[in-house]
């Protein structure tokens, strides 16, 4: 209400530097286009999307300083971000070598439409869900593969899913339940 009160009188830089500050305290996206909104709207010379992502990326590899708090994490903050703007490149990038929520993971799966791209997401999800040992996770797992195979287009595609299938049958070979089910979905 404070922004939009400030925004009314025409106080508009400093209204955006309240939503700014309202952003880094939430790290919610709905907060982000909010800030990214008002300053597109009103032509601020600040450029809040470079400013947000700076931000969250000198906070990537920093611990929280309240670790008892909720608070998301900056690597989380700033995938959300590269989905809503759509530079599913830089998420990519940013996922490589970073756990992330495993949701906005299968977000970018998705959203990158390529199956040669979303494989390894993909198999990086079903990998996570397996090893939390229990029946309800080996079908979310099974549900991403089914998910995965039904965006193969090409043979060379199929072939590079058979063998992840085999590498999951290999490694996960003591999880029983999983092994079965894999198997009814996926006949070998």
């Amino acid at each position: 209400m404070q922004v939009q009160l400030l925004v009314h009188r025409g106080e508009v830089e400093s209204a955006a530097e309240l939503q700014w500050e309202i952003y880094r305290n939430t790290q919610q996206l709905d907060d982000y286009r909010r800030l990214v909104e008002l300053a597109t709207e009103h032509g601020l010379p600040t450029d809040y999307r470079q400013r947000a992502c700076d931000w969250l990326i000198a906070r990537l590899d920093k611990a929280p300083e309240t670790p008892f708090t909720f608070s998301p994490s900056a690597v989380n903050s700033l995938l959300e971000i590269y989905l809503f703007e759509h530079r599913l490149a830089d998420a990519l990038a940013l996922c490589a070598d970073r756990p992330v929520d495993p949701g906005l993971l299968r977000k970018l799966a998705r959203a990158l439409g390529n199956p040669d791209d979303s494989l390894p997401l993909y198999m990086r999800l079903v990998r996570s869900e397996v090893r939390n040992t229990d029946n309800r996770s080996y079908r979310q797992g099974i549900a991403l593969l089914q998910e995965l195979h039904g965006t193969l287009e090409t043979a060379a595609q199929r072939q590079v899913f058979a063998q992840s299938l085999i590498q999951l049958r290999t490694e996960f070979k003591a999880k029983r339940n999983f092994i079965k089910w894999l198997n009814e979905a996926f006949a070998q």
